[in-house]
């Protein structure tokens, strides 16, 4: 089914559309119509005409050092190093099939050094409202001060692109009529447009946890001449195995369904006791081994002593389905395939810490990997922090040792609860310092703390579908466990409003209540409050307010609340006031929290309007 869409069409239609195709088996495919007739016959007749004569192959580019973000050659694939200032050449010269993933809201993202710019689409005449402040003619947000100056990151249209196939793996690929930005100045239609490309893209329609090997398996059914339908269709059925109820299909293609890559490849069949070998394939598992796990398997030769001279090589399985994946540089030997399933002792539950403990074990965590990373070059987590951090870990480990026998057998908190009170005073001294030093990471790496995730053991589980409690559009609770400790992360993505919320889960979400639009030079009112608060409440809490920085000075950056024994209901009240000749436009409001030694971070769009009259 190819289906034209409308200048009205929303997320939560559009969802629905993707929702009931998914469940009923219906290949669909989309036409760039949202921007008028005539984009829609541009875009159509495309379509209709496109023929492939690109050399066969993969050109695969992930902005994360990931599991695939090896570099290197691998039969028919090339990676691009993930770390590559600038991967526009390679990307631009492409081979017929072309993955790019990286973080990104619809209007840029991170691109090397320098960055995807959706306003180099958009025609100079443009003035968008509902846009980043560049869109109506400011200076790029993402220019830097350098030397007294503003200096703007190296821009790449996303029209400059190559690849005949292209995967878009990034968060909000497609925006709608009611999405944050204005979908006329977004990046998908830069890549509807290539002038040399054809108008075949598969990308997002919402935030979402993309896997880089389910995109590498969906390029490897693309260059088997699977239809482009069906190969949406299995990286959504991959997406919501083992996903809760109400999870809602991510992935949609803008292009026919029926499409093919011409000279197709094979899938051969692969089983317990099978050897496999070559570059990068696809292989079926027989019935009978669906359930059954493959083994992953890296093979070192015996004369491999220098660096780079492993045989690297994957073998997963793909959710959702039964086929697995090979990646393997060396394609003159084979490795055996064997069957493993786990064990009970893998499968063990460890028993849950006493929460503040973990907590700042993980704040510090946080910190400490925060200031090792490029972003922060700036950021300096104060020793005398860390000493402070050190000595009530000490204590509240004490306390926990002390404890634990007692609370198990009696399930007696109140003597917990009266000695953690001793340390009251010292919460308020570690929590202003805490929320100094959160502020100071914020005002480096935008606002959204969970990038840094990567750089921490943490195991994402996927948890739950609800309602986004700022704008009622579908948003997605996803929780990050640290295997190692009871810690555990809980984000929350709006499929409109992005992260509006990253909380140590047992606060379970932060969120910033308040009005959707300010007046230049006018005082906004807005209220912090969490969802709940851990087992025996919060005895110190400090809260604050600021925009998301810019390049250029913004004046009045809110306001600051503190909360002292808190056992019910954790809200405080907050203003923000933009100066009176604050640029038009797209602005996310910030509110980092420290309670008790855990860090969390509310966030919410507000667009800034002149005063009238």
């Amino acid at each position: 089914m190819l289906l034209s869409l409308t200048s009205e069409i929303t997320f939560a239609e559009v969802s629905e559309l993707l929702r009931v195709a998914q469940e009923s088996g219906t290949q669909c495919g989309f036409i760039d119509s949202w921007r008028g007739s005539a984009a829609a016959q541009r875009h159509a007749g495309a379509i209709h005409s496109w023929t492939s004569e690109r050399p066969a192959g993969i050109t695969f580019w992930n902005g994360e050092a990931t599991a695939s973000g090896l570099p290197g050659q691998f039969g028919g694939l090339e990676i691009v190093a993930h770390d590559a200032e600038r991967p526009g050449p390679a990307l631009a010269a492409a081979r017929r099939t072309m993955a790019l993933l990286t973080h990104g809201n619809g209007a840029d993202a991170p691109f090397g050094d320098g960055l995807l710019c959706g306003r180099l689409t958009m025609a100079p005449s443009d003035v968008l409202a509902d846009y980043l402040p560049c869109g109506q003619g400011g200076p790029c947000v993402r220019s830097r001060p350098v030397d007294g100056e503003l200096r703007e990151p190296e821009l790449t249209a996303t029209r400059d692109l190559g690849g005949d196939i292209v995967f878009w793996g990034t968060c909000y690929g497609a925006l709608m009529a009611d999405s944050v930005f204005d979908p006329r100045g977004g990046l998908l239609a830069g890549l509807l447009e290539r002038p040399t490309g054809a108008p075949q893209v598969i990308t997002t329609i919402r935030a979402a946890e993309i896997d880089d090997l389910e995109v590498l398996a969906a390029c490897a059914r693309v260059e088997a001449g699977q239809p482009l339908g069906a190969v949406v269709a299995a990286l959504n059925e991959a997406y919501l195995s083992g996903a809760p109820a109400g999870t809602l299909p991510p992935w949609i293609l803008f292009g026919d369904p029926r499409k093919s890559l011409p000279m197709p490849g094979s899938v051969s069949e692969v089983g317990s006791g099978s050897t496999v070998s070559a570059g990068l394939h696809l292989y079926r598992r027989p019935a009978e081994h669906e359930s059954a796990p493959v083994v992953v398997v890296e093979q070192r030769p015996a004369e491999a002593s220098a660096p780079g001279a492993v045989a690297d090589l994957w073998l997963r399985p793909l959710a959702g389905g039964t086929q697995a994946l090979l990646l393997r540089r060396d394609a003159g030997a084979a490795v055996r395939v064997d069957d493993v399933r786990p064990t009970g002792s893998e499968l063990a539950v460890l028993l849950r810490e006493i929460g503040a403990v973990d907590r700042l074990t993980f704040t510090d965590m946080f910190f400490q990997l925060a200031q090792m990373h490029p972003a922060n070059a700036a950021f300096r987590y104060p020793e005398s922090t860390t000493e402070r951090v050190r000595a009530t870990l000490g204590y509240l480990s004490t306390l926990q040792l002390s404890l634990r026998p007692l609370i198990a057998l009696s399930g007696d908190l109140d003597s917990y609860r009266a000695q953690l009170a001793q340390e009251t005073e010292n919460w308020r001294v570690l929590n202003d310092e805490l929320f100094g030093c959160l502020s100071g990471v914020l005002r480096h790496v935008g606002g959204v703390i969970h990038h840094h995730y990567a750089y921490m053991p943490l195991a994402p589980e996927r948890s739950s579908v609800r309602a986004c409690p700022l704008c009622g559009s579908p948003a997605e609770y996803d929780v990050y466990q640290l295997p190692s400790r009871a810690t555990a992360r809980a984000v929350v993505r709006c499929g409109r409003c992005t992260v509006v919320s990253d909380a140590d889960a047992a606060f379970e979400s932060v969120l910033l209540y308040g009005p959707d639009e300010v007046t230049a030079g006018q005082s906004a009112d807005f209220t912090i409050r969490c969802g709940a608060l851990p087992a025996g409440g919060v005895q110190h809490a400090r809260a604050g307010l600021f925009v998301q920085p810019t390049p250029w000075p913004f004046g009045d950056q809110g306001t600051e609340a503190v909360a002292t024994d808190v056992d019910d209901d954790l809200a405080l009240a907050l203003s923000w006031r933009p100066p009176a000749d604050a640029r038009p436009g797209r602005y996310f409001l910030l509110a980092p929290m420290v309670a008790d030694g855990a860090v969390l971070v509310a966030r919410k769009s507000v667009r800034v309007v002149r005063a009238t009259g």
